[in-house]
């Protein structure tokens, strides 16, 4: 179980990470489209390389159990958020009723939880990681299913094209094909080492664009709107203990692997800020994406503070 002064600094360390882009971006040192292709190398190539490699191991079934823990859990905890989250600004106009909702719900799972947990759980990180993709793929699912519905004023579903066809659900594909075959075993060197090299890149990249975003954030207009700031508390603060406290009693009635990180992996993902995706899915949909820009910048901002303050709940197991 990762102790508070680990956690803490590791968020440090990611801190630190994200000052260069802040600088770069703030006094324009790079071209405007920098950060926009580096996103994109992060989203569809290394993040998916840093999927791939945790998988690079010899087939366990107790692991696969496991991640089948992970997956249920990650429903779990999405289903608690959810259920507090349909009682809430209903009464909000629609264009920002649905990015208050959205933001709530879906966290940064992935392009800034997989980077963290690779942090926080030092030479575990490879095999939290891979337990990680069991909240990602519930994430990219819930995504582009309830969550283009909620975003958008009138309820639009999804497309089964964009949840199979999303980096991230392909990824945890490979890669469990991969483990499954034992793939470590028999892949050439040079192809471990390029997977082991491009994973290494996703702390760096995240952490750089989370900077270079939070670089054009205006912190005056921070206290403009009161709901605003109740969507980041309940992001941050609120859900995440519902959560913990929904792990909590499954955990007590024993059907759960005694392995504290089945339910640490979980919990610190869905205690990561609001999903950048929040802006782009406000733009596509006909949400409100200044609003949803300002929001996910605030909740990223307060995370660093509020993801050491969680990880506290997690010495109660």
């Amino acid at each position: 179980m990762p102790e508070f002064s680990v956690v803490l600094t590791s968020v440090l360390t990611m801190i630190v990470l994200l000052v260069p882009g802040v600088i770069f971006e703030r006094f324009r040192l790079v071209p405007e489209d920098f950060t926009k292709g580096l996103t994109n190398f992060t989203l569809y190539i290394a993040q998916p390389f840093m999927i791939i490699n945790a998988f690079l191991r010899v087939f366990d079934k107790e692991i696969l159990l496991n991640l089948g823990v992970e997956l249920l859990l990650g429903i779990v905890g999405y289903a608690a958020a959810f259920i507090i989250i349909c009682l809430m600004f209903n009464k909000m106009p629609e264009a920002k009723k649905g990015v208050l909702k959205f933001m709530m719900l879906f966290t940064n799972a992935g392009f800034m939880g997989l980077p963290v947990l690779k942090s926080i759980f030092g030479a575990q990180g490879d095999i939290a990681v891979l337990y990680a993709t069991g909240v990602i793929v519930c994430h990219n699912v819930l995504t582009w299913t309830v969550g283009v519905r909620m975003v958008t004023p009138k309820g639009e579903r999804g497309g089964v094209r964009k949840v199979l066809l999303n980096p991230g659900v392909i990824a945890c594909a490979i890669g469990i094909l991969l483990f499954a075959t034992s793939a470590a075993d028999f892949m050439p060197q040079f192809a471990m080492d390029v997977t082991q090299l491009l994973a290494g890149t996703v702390t760096p990249l995240a952490m750089y664009i989370v900077g270079a975003h939070l670089a054009h954030f205006d912190f005056r207009g921070i206290f403009r709107s009161w709901q605003l700031l109740v969507a980041v508390g309940m992001r941050l603060f609120v859900l995440p203990c519902v959560i913990f406290f929904c792990y909590y009693l499954i955990r007590l009635t024993g059907i759960l692997p005694q392995e504290n990180m089945l339910i640490a992996v979980p919990f610190l993902q869905l205690c990561m800020p609001s999903a950048s995706v929040t802006t782009m899915m406000a733009q596509r949909y006909g949400g409100d994406a200044a609003y949803a820009s300002a929001g996910v910048s605030i909740s990223t901002l307060l995370s660093l503070l509020s993801i050491p303050v969680m990880s506290l709940l997690l010495s109660l197991l």
